[in-house]
């Protein structure tokens, strides 16, 4: 079976816009969050190129869609030698034990609603204030006369900031498992 064992990606010139923000959300980088959430799918919406490097012989599916594939090689022992992909019900079979493939990936369309949606979550939670306000702790006390006040969050809580965000449960069509 053919396993990708190496992806190299490029950052696409520009990413989609998303309408209907507020002002803390529009004033954020989209590129990050635009990241986040492409890390997280295999669908993309804007064109790059992307290299795979393949090991085994056999089935293999690109790891993102849609996928327009350019050129193919093979190791030879010496050096990479250009091929031809042979097309299979899904995907392609390949044949030779070390191949590379050089394609472009995504397209210039809109992306779907609820994609639009999962980045307006992703982005409102992120321009909403912390509840903590002290980047990097996860346990404030606050101690005022005899009023005790203490907040904490989880260490990992920015690791998880689609699933928290409500962002990941609008992706899960757009994801490969």
């Amino acid at each position: 079976m053919a396993v990708t064992l190496k992806q190299l990606e490029a950052v696409p010139a520009t990413f989609p816009t998303v309408a209907g923000l507020s002002a803390e959300a529009e004033a954020l980088d989209s590129e990050p969050l635009w990241l986040r959430i492409e890390s997280y799918i295999v669908h993309r919406w804007r064109s790059r190129a992307v290299e795979w490097t393949i090991e085994g012989a056999g089935a293999w599916t690109p790891p993102l869609t849609p996928a327009t594939i350019s050129q193919a090689y093979f190791w030879t022992g010496t050096g990479w030698k250009a091929d031809d992909l042979i097309p299979a019900p899904f995907g392609y079979c390949l044949d030779h034990q070390h191949t590379k493939v050089e394609a472009t990936v995504g397209n210039t369309s809109t992306p779907p609603g609820d994609v639009l949606e999962a980045y307006r979550r992703l982005a409102e939670y992120l321009a909403t204030p912390d509840i903590i306000g002290i980047p990097g702790v996860s346990r404030y006390t606050i101690n005022v006369g005899q009023v005790d006040e203490t907040i904490s969050r989880r260490a990992d809580h920015m690791a998880k900031v689609l699933v928290t965000s409500g962002a990941a449960d609008l992706l899960r069509p757009y994801r490969r498992l």
